[in-house]
């Protein structure tokens, strides 16, 4: 992405209210953004500009003891150093420390966090970080819950939306749902048979925009009371005993990134091995049926095999 007239770090996560059977669906979301893929830059002559990473988890707020979202953020500017952090419209949370930053030139991480004051309504994170020689760039990933009500499923649809990496990501609550429907620039996702707890990455690559173009609509299915964590245009990592692991892999086959092998991946495989459409790394490995290295009609005839007889 490209930002003009503007020299300072727009971060910006967007959280949904979490409600009370949130409270045993954990979820982790590293978000890491450098100059490679936050479409900022420094002015020119500069050093590289600044870093930030977030986390994200369900826990319990220190301050009224509630089960709210927890958002650990990490800036650093390792070259010209940061000069603040200030608050640039974040809603219903609390800093620790408070806003604003005078970061004074500091060179070495700056840690901050944000607790969700009240679970019930969404909540906004969005700062601003701005280094010395006035070097930028943009961290903005998509945060949201999705939660089977009682009644007829709800869409919740989030517009404005940048794709730092051509994915979704899901971490299912438990309970979790069952199914989740995505539809993108109105191009539809499917992802079924979902476990609780289970964690899935999502590559709708073959739907995506460029810029903040994207409109992105979710539908949850399942019992009453499933809630999962979903990440919206970058990669989700798990936490366990302090540990850290990737999520699994794009499903062999699924080039789609629907969760499923079907006749639609057959189809994309022969559009990319004749030249008509190109595919991203996940979905050319997922192609690869034969593991040749390369996506051809072979491939194409295994996909199919495996779409009619599973």
């Amino acid at each position: 992405m490209t930002l003009t007239g503007t020299t300072t770090n727009i971060v910006t996560a967007t959280l949904t209210a979490i409600g009370a059977t949130a409270a045993t669906a954990t979820a982790t979301a590293t978000v890491t953004a450098d100059s490679t893929d936050c479409g900022g830059g420094p002015p020119q002559g500069t050093p590289t500009p600044p870093v930030c990473s977030f986390v994200v988890t369900v826990a319990t707020n220190p301050s009224n003891g509630l089960t709210t979202h927890k958002v650990g953020i990490t800036a650093q500017d390792a070259g010209n150093g940061i000069a603040s952090i200030t608050d640039a419209g974040s809603f219903n949370v609390a800093f620790t420390p408070l806003l604003p930053f005078n970061g004074s030139g500091v060179t070495t991480p700056v840690s901050l966090t944000a607790y969700q004051t009240d679970p019930t309504t969404s909540a906004r994170v969005w700062i601003r970080i701005t280094d010395i020689a006035g070097a930028f760039t943009e961290c903005d990933p998509i945060m949201t819950m999705v939660a089977r009500q009682s009644g007829r499923p709800d869409d919740q649809t989030l517009g404005g939306v940048v794709f730092e990496e051509p994915v979704i990501a899901i971490q299912n609550g438990s309970p979790g749902l069952k199914n989740v429907a995505l539809t993108v620039n109105g191009h539809a996702f499917s992802v079924d048979g979902l476990g609780d707890n289970e964690t899935r990455t999502i590559d709708v690559s073959s739907a995506v925009l460029s810029g903040n173009a994207n409109t992105v609509v979710l539908s949850a299915s399942g019992k009453p009371g499933g809630t999962a964590q979903l990440v919206i245009g970058h990669s989700l990592g798990n936490s366990s005993g302090g540990g850290s692991s990737s999520m699994q892999g794009q499903i062999p086959m699924d080039v789609n990134g629907d969760g499923r092998v079907n006749v639609a991946d057959a189809t994309l495989t022969l559009d990319a091995a004749i030249g008509t459409v190109s595919l991203s790394p996940a979905q050319q490995q997922a192609a690869d049926a034969n593991g040749d290295g390369k996506v051809d009609i072979k491939d194409v005839v295994l996909i199919l095999r495996s779409a009619v007889h599973g």
